[in-house]
């Protein structure tokens, strides 16, 4: 697949930490999307040493507002895939591989991490098996 067809789309929100180090990841995959959501720390600046696309959300419109814009940049663009990930490192770029290889075969693909990091994600998780399975 080519990479220019991939749209990577990473909210961000003061993750100066681990912003420039996920990005750079990322590009071998796709054409990167930031969406700074009214960070006050260093994430814009790290972000335009790269070669990622960025854009600015003026005041914190929330996570997935931030996803919001991205999906509508890549769609504008015409990117034939939308994939999104965190700006925090947790998804691995080798992972990204996995789910492009899904694409050509389905129109959604959601991926689920083995372990859960936060009490709430075993709440929110129990929920979705006893509703969805």
């Amino acid at each position: 697949m080519e990479r220019s067809k991939v749209g990577i789309v990473i909210p961000a929100y003061n993750e100066g930490n681990t912003i420039t180090e996920v990005v750079n990841e990322m590009l071998q995959y796709g054409d990167v999307i930031v969406v700074d959501d009214g960070s006050s720390d260093s994430t814009v600046n790290l972000v335009e040493k790269t070669s990622a696309y960025i854009i600015l959300h003026k005041t914190n419109k929330g996570y997935e507002s931030a996803l919001d814009t991205g999906i509508e940049y890549a769609i504008a663009h015409g990117y034939l895939y939308v994939i999104t990930t965190d700006a925090d490192g947790e998804l691995l770029g080798s992972n990204i591989n996995l789910i492009i290889s899904h694409l050509d075969r389905t129109s959604l693909v959601i991926g689920a991490r083995s372990q859960k990091n936060r009490y709430i994600e075993y709440v929110f998780g129990g929920i979705t098996r006893l509703f969805f399975g």
